[in-house]
């Protein structure tokens, strides 16, 4: 077994993360690096399926190696003074999907309720409208968490008054609510002004505009902590990955939910990422121009995305 390995916390830092291996001890400290992946979000592909595997069989193992994640990340999150309390309770699981998945949804779901688990899910505002029944259906179910209304550039103002009822309709059921959109968009649908919506406590995430073309160089060394947007990221390969900006980045990969959870960085493997130093201070940065990709990720995923990639 590689679990003493991670008890040791082994661990050799370094700047260049292509020569540098870390063994990452998780459970260690007054701020433990386990509670930045005590939530996961899982991939599933829109068609239903993923890869060569169907999505019943990519479904049963997210529930197998989740259900080995947990009994770890209880084990590693045995503090002392209390803090278990928090490290234990308000883990969250997440889909990123299609309504036309509403079963895989729903068995993610009964899993996230199996775990103690809150299981949150992101909406396209077009999707929330066009597919009324399956939202009610997956929100009303026991243990839902926060429902995301994703509101795009390209989201047709047409829908408006629709998107608005619908958003309303879940406010007045107690679900709690998170809107991502560009602030200019949200004013144009008018929601803000709905007293409903703005009665409610509901979460604001502005997006910003995706880069047209290569983005400015990003000056060396600039950087933030990556702890804000650490959690488990499970890709619709099965991979498994710390954060959003690093999935499908083979350096990045922590494990995999199609091979056992001992063969994993959490039961002592080594990875290409100093985790901790990653989550309080950030990627040390090299100065490069962003024109591998045009998303929305933050400058500095973008530049340790890329950096990765070319290493």
């Amino acid at each position: 077994m590689l679990m003493p390995l991670m008890r040791r916390g082994i661990s050799m830092q370094g700047k260049n993360e292509r020569n540098v291996r870390n063994f990452v001890d998780f459970s260690s400290g007054s701020q433990p690096v386990c509670q930045w992946f005590k939530s996961v979000v899982v991939f599933l592909e829109a068609s239903g399926l993923t890869a060569d595997v169907s999505e019943p069989e990519h479904i049963r193992s997210v529930e197998t190696w989740m259900t080995e994640y947990d009994a770890w990340y209880r084990s590693v999150s045995i503090v002392k003074s209390g803090r278990r309390v928090r490290l234990l309770y308000f883990r969250e699981l997440s889909a990123v999907s299609a309504l036309a998945n509403l079963d895989s949804l729903c068995g993610l779901s009964e899993l996230a309720q199996r775990l103690g688990m809150a299981f949150s899910y992101t909406f396209d505002a077009k999707e929330l409208c066009d597919h009324a029944e399956a939202a009610r259906l997956l929100t009303t179910r026991p243990g839902f968490g926060i429902a995301g209304i994703r509101i795009g550039r390209d989201t047709p103002l047409a829908i408006s008054a629709l998107l608005e009822e619908s958003i309303v309709s879940l406010v007045d059921r107690g679900v709690s609510i998170a809107i991502a959109s560009p602030i200019e968009r949200l004013r144009a649908f008018g929601l803000l002004d709905n007293p409903v919506i703005c009665a409610a406590a509901f979460r604001l995430h502005p997006m910003g505009q995706p880069s047209a073309g290569a983005r400015p160089p990003l000056p060396s060394g600039t950087s933030g902590p990556c702890s804000g947007l650490f959690r488990l990221h499970i890709s619709r390969s099965g991979g498994v990955y710390p954060c959003l900006g690093l999935v499908d980045v083979p350096a990045a990969l922590l494990g995999s939910i199609y091979r056992p959870f001992a063969d994993s960085v959490f039961a002592g493997r080594s990875t290409a990422l100093n985790i901790p130093s990653l989550a309080r201070h950030g990627p040390v940065l090299e100065s490069a121009p962003h024109n591998l990709r045009r998303s929305e990720l933050p400058f500095q995923c973008e530049g340790h995305r890329a950096q990765l990639l070319r290493n």
